[in-house]
């Protein structure tokens, strides 16, 4: 054998030996002496979770929806004479704290169905003709002190009077009607409280605030047994106050 021909079987073996080093290095890399198990792991980009990016805080473009209104309060109309008209600060007062609006069209001298005081104030009919357009919750009606003065005993027409002055005010919302007491016409004043006492158990619309009551037991009148004492308004307002209250439930 040659020189060439011994060689070659060499050569062979040594192209083979480094072809299996590179395959071998291909398929694992060596790690680090100082490198860690954790190091030679796989890095899973699902549990890798992105620090946020620092800047401005992006403006959106949407529409900042509006706060939402707060419930709007339920509207008392009252309709009255000179009780109503000498305490109207303190019952407008009463039945805010209550939770109404109250709007007051009060006056000396008011009757149901006609013009008082010679024609210069309007009559409750009309007033609650012109406040229905306001749709009020509840009505309070502080009338006939004036008309069972001026007109003679008849419960006939005291309950006309007062069908009517509940159609005035529509069907719908509940009337508050503050009764009478009369000491100058007892029989009168309480001939028109019966009629309405009776409405009141026949018409669910209609609640009767009971002001004849307490002025028939409390300290609460002028001496001309009709109007206010002057400590008493807060207790009159009080009353009416109450039976709205219990009427909007």
């Amino acid at each position: 054998m040659s020189s060439r021909d011994s060689s070659a079987p060499l050569a062979v073996a040594m192209v083979t030996l480094m072809a299996g080093v590179v395959v071998a290095y291909g398929v694992t890399a060596p790690v680090p002496a100082s490198a860690s198990a954790e190091d030679a792991a796989p890095v899973t980009t699902a549990a890798t979770v992105a620090p946020p990016a620092v800047g401005p805080t992006p403006v959106s473009s949407e529409p900042v929806p509006a706060a939402p209104e707060p419930p709007a309060r339920p509207v008392v109309a009252v309709i009255g004479d000179s009780l109503a008209y000498s305490v109207a600060t303190e019952l407008d007062r009463r039945l805010r704290a209550v939770g109404t609006e109250p709007v007051l069209d009060v006056a000396p001298g008011r009757r149901i169905p006609t013009l008082g005081l010679d024609g210069q104030i309007a009559s409750g009919l009309d007033v609650a003709r012109s406040l229905r357009p306001l749709q009020p919750d509840v009505w309070v009606v502080q009338l006939g002190t004036n008309d069972v003065a001026y007109e003679p005993l008849d419960q006939g027409r005291y309950a006309f009077w007062i069908i009517a002055q509940l159609e005035a005010a529509g069907p719908d919302a509940p009337v508050v009607w503050v009764n009478v007491h009369r000491a100058d016409r007892p029989a009168e004043a309480a001939a028109f409280d019966a009629v309405l006492a009776l409405l009141d158990a026949e018409r669910p619309q209609l609640r009767v605030a009971d002001w004849a009551a307490v002025a028939a037991t409390e300290p609460v009148l002028a001496p001309d047994g009709v109007h206010l004492a002057p400590e008493a308004g807060g207790r009159y307002a009080g009353v009416i106050a109450d039976a709205v209250a219990a009427a909007l439930g």
